[in-house]
């Protein structure tokens, strides 16, 4: 497989990422950094409570068919308190029993950050299996827009994620 392509935006050479990774989002590093009152609980590495949300760092995956890879976006979803009180009787004291749980959890949340090429508008709801293997819990789509959902369930052509890139590169 070739490692670049040209940009039909710029015209330059981009390589073929197969990771986007999004920041911490704004309302927790306003609270961590002083910029804003609250408090925020760091229960995990890549998890936090705030305002009684639970805010935790996910993979979502999308096949690429002409190569042998995914697409993984590490991006944040947010669980909100009544979500939570479904999956367990949780109390303020106990979320570190997410981190011990000995069988699968499965949470309902949204994307706190819009994917790039599907548009502002599509925050999807989510189904994090929280005990998935590897370092990220796992993210399974359950509504968004059409295109999103294809490209989840299908996967995507490496012309596909060029203009996913192009979109994350140029800011679209």
């Amino acid at each position: 497989m070739k490692d670049k392509f040209v940009c039909t935006k710029c015209g330059l050479k981009h390589l073929y990422e197969t990771l986007i990774e999004y920041p911490l989002p704004a309302a927790i590093s306003n609270v961590t950094s002083g910029r804003k009152a609250g408090e925020v609980k760091l229960i995990s590495k890549n998890a936090y409570i705030i305002q009684g949300e639970f805010i935790i760092m996910c993979i979502l995956r999308i096949p690429i068919h002409e190569i042998d890879d995914d697409l993984e976006i590490h991006t944040w979803v947010q669980i909100n308190k009544e979500e939570l009180t479904k999956v367990r009787d949780w109390t303020k004291e106990n979320y570190n029993d997410l981190l011990t749980a000995d069988a699968e959890i499965l949470m309902t949340g949204s994307l706190v950050y819009p994917i790039p090429t599907y548009g502002i508008s599509d925050y999807p709801i989510v189904k994090v299996n929280y005990l998935s293997s590897g370092l990220f819990p796992e993210v399974k789509l359950i509504h968004s827009t059409t295109q999103l959902y294809e490209d989840w369930k299908f996967g995507i052509t490496l012309k596909r994620l060029e203009t996913i890139l192009i979109h994350l590169i140029h800011g679209l």
